[in-house]
Formats: structure tokens, sequence, C-alpha cells
């Protein structure tokens, strides 16, 4: 976690630095390091376009038994989050299963970097749009009750989208708002 925010305060520097404002889209854990960056810079972030927010995780169990196919191997190309872990996510398999027991320290990480954004989120003023699927397999619904109210935040509830893939209806809604947000 400490390289990626020395990469990333690097990467905002040189970035804004050659823009007056930048938007963000973000998703899931990337989100996490928008947020922070908007409190940071909130004169040179002109908007967040956010998806999955994980400011409460919670791993449903269809996704630990996807992981556990995955760790050992086991997965199908029938199985849908199977799929989408594995094509879309960046999830790599470990050669040994004896080798995930190395992502204990980087959840635990994970789980801090959640902590203090959360005490962040009530100084962020940039303007934000935030999606949060229902059946999130990785991300408690109940995330969705630290961002509704905000201020600077417009919550938008996606009734049939997971975590690492949205419905068609949903895509075209997450594109419409997006266009409409960026003009």
């Amino acid at each position: 976690m400490a390289k990626w925010h020395a990469q990333l305060k690097n990467f905002w520097e040189t970035t804004l630095a050659g823009y007056q404002r930048v938007y963000v889209i973000a998703h899931s854990m990337g989100t996490l390091f928008a947020l922070r960056a908007a409190v940071a810079y909130p004169d040179k972030i002109a908007g967040l376009f956010l998806l999955a927010v994980p400011l409460r995780p919670f791993v449903r169990p269809r996704a630990m038994l996807a992981s556990a196919r995955l760790a050992l191997g086991k997965y199908s190309n029938t199985h849908r989050m199977e799929q989408e872990m594995l094509g879309d996510s960046g999830v790599q398999l470990a050669p040994r299963l004896w080798q995930y027991l190395g992502w204990v320290p980087r959840f635990w990480e994970l789980l801090t970097e959640i902590r203090q954004v959360r005490k962040l989120l009530p100084r962020l003023t940039v303007p934000t749009r935030a999606y949060q699927s229902r059946t999130d397999e990785l991300v408690a619904f109940s995330s969705v009750k630290l961002l509704a109210g905000h201020p600077a935040i417009h919550l938008t509830v996606l009734e049939h989208s997971g975590h690492f893939a949205y419905r068609e209806t949903d895509i075209a809604l997450l594109q419409a708002e997006l266009k409409e947000f960026l003009n």
C-alpha cells in the first residue's frame, strides 16, 4: 500500500501539473485512491465517477466459493463469476497454494485504507457520482449509508449488477450518465 501511495502521489503531481482540472473514473479499490486525491487536490479535480466504493467490504459466499475454486485450479468456463474474476479483474492464480498466505498483510492494509478514507469522506467537496450494486460480491450494501446524503455525492444504486460485471441496462445507464457528467 505504501508503494501504491508513493506511485499515486507522483502520478497526481505529474498529471495535475499538466492540466487545469481532471475528471477521475475509478472502480473498487481505485475509488479509495480517487477519494483521497479529491480531498488532497480539490482545486484540480473537476469530478469523480466511482463504481463499487468499498467503504464497507463484505465477501459474499458465492465470491468465496469462486475464489476457492480459482485458488485450487478447479474453476470452470461456465461459471460467470469465475470468468469475470479471471478475465476482467486481473486476478491471477498463484502456482502454489501456500503463496496465498502473503495476501493476509495486503488485506489488512486494504482494511486500514478503507478506515482512513471513511474518515476523509466528510472533507470531500468535489462533485461525485457514485454507483453501488445491490448484489455486489465484495462490497457490503451498507456502504450506501456512508455515501447517501453527502452533499458532494450523487448516489445511484444498480439493482442487478455485481462487482465485476454490469448488466447491459446498467452499462447503458453508466455510459449516459458519464457523458452527461463530463459535459
